[in-house]
């Protein structure tokens, strides 16, 4: 157990080495494990939201055979796979698992999200228990970092880039346990927690290793643990080893950006990325982009993030946690409490350097300067994840409050803690009722039939399909996937056009140029089978269930009518009823394609 200091030059031992004798933990970690999973497995039966990639649910051990390979032919005529190898662990086997067990691809997400929230739950409690031996202050402090609405702008549509969030706590208790003993053995414990942290999504695990690193210079300088002399052998026997075995896949992001497609150029920029990371939101978790994010549909993350900017009881929740944290940590006066008011401090400002559009900071001004020529630089761009450390830092401030108060009154100590407790509930009741799944994102577990379907057509008559109309992402009447479907129900060759260009550079080009001008109305017909096979293209294959009001795509009516004209030489082969009917839309969108169009027709789905 603690015990307070005032002296700040030279701190005495405030803990004991190690949680305290006596008393159970399981049931505290029992009850983080029902916070975690139980809420998500209440509501939405059946429902997905679309998470990373889709063939993790539709053809999870297809995606594992691919991901090795730098060099994808089944795609875009060839391509160099961007962050697939990533899937290799432990995203991919975690759903290919899941299916040889026959879980319905909805728990098996549910498991997975769930997962991500304990983990990070139990890094946390496992870490604060370590420092402070007080399974109450470290219960507090687990589940107010578990529960962090920094979750919530990632874990609808990219839970991958939280499994950084959840290695922290872990990656600080290695680096503390290597300093104080058995430095080889603990360095080992770190690299493999950043071999399954950090391979599908570098700049992510960056932010992260750069936290846990911080408790060195502590240890060494304020804490007096250990001498220079030691400090630096540790972090050079971390280094060593974490480096090794990220090769995998450092060496797989190397080759991708200098033989593929310059994807962080056409995706968003550091003054985009930046718009919302104010200092002010980062204390409370936010500040993530996307987090904001909406077109012309509504938010994107409906039913998660609205609230945290138009509710105003949830507004005054959000940073009550917070400010009850730093409350709590000036009180508390541990000397550890100098280590996550850093971690605050310095999250914060990672996370905001670019912050403030044209009146940024000299240091943001640099960075976005630097962004443009340097594709090193650019891949931080979203320096927001760094609040990863700024949650941390506020969950280890409050655990040390409570486990101060706990010493000093149980009683006070217990009921301070369940209010904070009860603060960290109070943000995720909105988003527990949804099963933290987005509207933008959902869709169900069942793909329409006709979909499976048309793979199976392409499967027994082999030959490269082309997918129009072109779309950035792939949302659906049915649901959203971001991905097209029939790539992850098919083994044939597929080739589309979306926002992220894959292929070649002359390939790529020619199919954007041929998607624009059938998007325009403007292709010559005696253009599209020329265009065709000088992709390789055998099928063409058309849906008519996109929801064309998101992206302004072209109506399914109107790339039939193109493709049907005599002078295009195509023949229709295959249509798929009875096939999903375009339905009428509640909030018609009269452009000047409707214009040309002219009159609208259902058509089955897909047709090739």
């Amino acid at each position: 157990m603690g015990a307070a200091t005032d002296d700040r030059r030279r701190p005495a031992a405030s803990h004991r080495d190690g949680p305290a004798p006596g008393g159970r933990t399981w049931p505290w970690i029992t009850a983080l494990a029902a916070l975690c999973y139980v809420p998500l497995l209440l509501t939405h039966r059946g429902t997905l939201t679309a998470d990373t990639k889709q063939y993790l649910y539709l053809d999870p051990a297809q995606l594992l055979r691919s991901a090795p390979d730098l060099w994808n032919a089944r795609l875009s005529g060839g391509t160099v796979t961007h962050q697939y190898i990533g899937y290799l662990w432990p995203m991919g086997p975690f759903f290919r698992v899941a299916e040889l067990l026959g879980l319905p691809d909805w728990l098996a997400q549910r498991l997975w999200t769930g997962s991500i929230l304990f983990v990070a739950a139990l890094g946390a409690f496992t870490l604060f228990r370590a420092l402070w031996g007080e399974r109450r202050a470290a219960f507090t402090g687990g589940l107010l970092y578990g529960l962090s609405p920094f979750v919530l702008g990632m874990i609808s549509g990219q839970s991958a880039l939280l499994l950084p969030f959840c290695a922290l706590p872990w990656l600080i208790l290695a680096t503390r346990t290597a300093l104080r003993g058995d430095p080889w053995r603990w360095a080992a414990v770190y690299a493999l927690v950043v071999t399954s942290a950090g391979s599908l999504n570098g700049s992510s695990i960056f932010f992260v290793v750069v936290g846990s690193m911080l408790f060195v210079p502590y240890a060494a300088c304020w804490e007096r643990s250990v001498g220079a002399r030691d400090a630096w052998w540790v972090v050079l026997r971390i280094g060593l080893l974490t480096l090794v075995t990220q090769l995998w896949w450092i060496v797989a992001y190397r080759v991708g950006g200098t033989f593929g497609l310059p994807v962080l150029e056409v995706t968003e920029t550091v003054r985009e990325t930046s718009s919302s990371a104010s200092a002010v939101e980062g204390l409370r978790g936010l500040g993530y982009w996307f987090f904001y994010g909406g077109d012309n549909q509504g938010p994107w993350l409906e039913g998660l993030a609205p609230a945290f900017t138009q509710n105003v009881t949830v507004m005054v929740v959000s940073f009550a946690g917070p400010l009850a944290a730093l409350a709590l940590g000036w009180w508390s006066r541990f000397r550890e409490r100098v280590f996550f008011a850093g971690l605050v401090l310095i999250g914060v400002l990672m996370s905001s350097v670019a912050f403030g559009g044209t009146d940024r900071s000299v240091v943001g001004r640099a960075f976005e300067s630097a962004s443009r020529s340097s594709g090193l630089v650019l891949s931080l761009r979203n320096s927001q994840r760094a609040i990863a450390l700024t949650v941390l830092g506020l969950a280890g401030l409050a655990a040390a409050g409570v486990a101060a108060l706990v010493r000093r009154s149980p009683r006070l100590g217990t009921a301070t803690g369940a209010v904070v407790v009860a603060l960290a509930a109070a943000t995720f009741v909105a988003p527990w009722t949804s099963a933290l799944i987005a509207d933008r994102y959902s869709r169900s577990e069942q793909v329409p039939a006709a979909w499976r379907d048309a793979g199976r057509f392409l499967d027994r008559h082999p030959g490269r399909a082309l997918l129009l109309p072109g779309s950035d992402f792939a949302s659906y009447r049915w649901g959203h996937t971001l991905d097209p479907v029939l790539v992850g129900l098919t083994r044939s060759e597929m080739t589309w056009r979306e926002v992220l260009p894959m292929g070649g550079v002359a390939g790529s080009d020619l199919l954007a140029a041929f998607d624009r001008s059938l998007q325009a109305g403007t292709i010559d017909p005696t253009t599209i089978k020329p265009v065709a096979q000088a992709l390789g293209v055998r099928w063409i294959v058309v849906a008519n269930d996109l929801e064309i009001e998101r992206y302004r795509i072209q109506r399914p009516e109107a790339v039939m009518a193109a493709l049907s004209d005599p002078a295009a030489g195509l023949e229709l082969v295959r249509s798929f009823n009875p096939g999903y009917l375009t339905p009428a839309n509640p909030a018609p969108v009269t452009d000047e394609k409707a214009v040309r169009t002219a009159r609208t027709l259902p058509a089955a789905l897909p047709q090739v």
